[in-house]
């Protein structure tokens, strides 16, 4: 008696594997269908992978979206509370998602994106956060991009798109951090040094956003060139760090007498500051008070003024 149970117990696990076996090849043949937009043959395949394994959440799932393709939303939505029973996962959800979001079921829906994203964050995280930005929704888009992130903090995309919505928002500081990380993940990021430009334009520091629209251009945003031209090149800009502006104070102090310009902006009785250089290009000179405007018939004493 014992031997006969053993025997049947045999049995019935070879007559499953080789059940699942020809399951397999029967949903292969559906795909292959489906991929042929051969739907109805398609769904007859996957039915005969599913009479010979009754829990293969697989073919319970394509052949969900290929009712979903059909319009048979009921039977799609059925087909995939099975895969999910018996398999469940981040795509299952987020594909019964849609079709509850299709079908007007927005608490369903609601729910089921936010299964997805749990079970998958790095997939779905940055896809929800995409469709509640698209319907205005910025302050749950950001939440989902902060659930992106921490599954997968070198994503610059993520990054990126996060520091949109927050300059949408306002919060312009957060959107620089946030840019400046897509950057220091990914030095090449030409979009991310123009939107940083941008705000820093906004935030006064006119410096900063030139150096960024300049790379950004290097990097194949030529719109940044016209940004530069309009409010970088006639601009004078502090460009010297401090160990440049030591020396040229050193060669300034060594240069003889002569080769001195008649007047320097830090000599007038007005101001103090050293006159920075141009950015880019040497600005021409102008002829406004505390600057010399030479004239071909007329010679200025190096300890003279100029005449107004």
């Amino acid at each position: 008696m014992k031997k006969l149970l053993i025997l049947i117990t045999i049995f019935f696990i070879v007559s499953c594997s080789d059940n699942k076996e020809e399951a397999i090849e029967y949903k292969k043949k559906g795909d292959h269908k489906n991929d042929l937009a051969d739907y109805k043959a398609a769904i007859e395949d996957y039915n005969k992978a599913l009479e010979l394994d009754p829990r293969y959440a697989a073919a319970y799932f394509n052949r969900g979206k290929v009712k979903s393709i059909l319009a048979d939303k009921e039977g799609a939505i059925a087909d995939y509370d099975k895969a999910i029973e018996f398999d469940a996962s981040g795509e299952v959800y987020f594909e019964r998602a849609l079709l509850k979001l299709n079908t007007g079921d927005l608490i369903g829906a609601k729910a089921d994106f936010e299964t997805a994203v749990d079970l998958d964050p790095i997939t779905y995280a940055k896809v929800l956060a995409s469709i509640k930005s698209d319907t205005g929704n910025f302050i749950g888009a950001i939440a989902d991009y902060n659930k992106a992130i921490k599954a997968d903090s070198g994503d610059e995309e993520a990054y990126f798109s996060r520091g949109e919505l927050k300059e949408i928002l306002g919060d312009y500081m957060g959107a620089i951090s946030d840019y400046s990380m897509a950057i220091e993940l990914n030095s090449i990021y030409s979009a991310a040094y123009n939107k940083r430009a941008l705000i820093k334009y906004k935030l006064g520091d006119l410096e900063g956003a030139c150096l960024d629209w300049s790379v950004a251009g290097e990097l194949g945003e030529y719109n940044s060139y016209v940004l530069i031209n309009k409010y970088c090149n006639n601009r004078i800009l502090t460009m010297l760090n401090d160990e440049d502006m030591e020396q040229v104070s050193v060669d300034t102090a060594a240069a003889p007498a002569a080769a001195k310009p008649p007047y320097f902006e830090e000599d007038s009785p007005k101001s103090n500051k050293t006159n920075p250089p141009a950015y880019k290009k040497e600005e021409k000179m102008k002829g406004r008070r505390g600057t010399v405007s030479p004239r071909s018939d007329e010679k200025q004493s190096s300890n003279e003024l100029p005449r107004h």
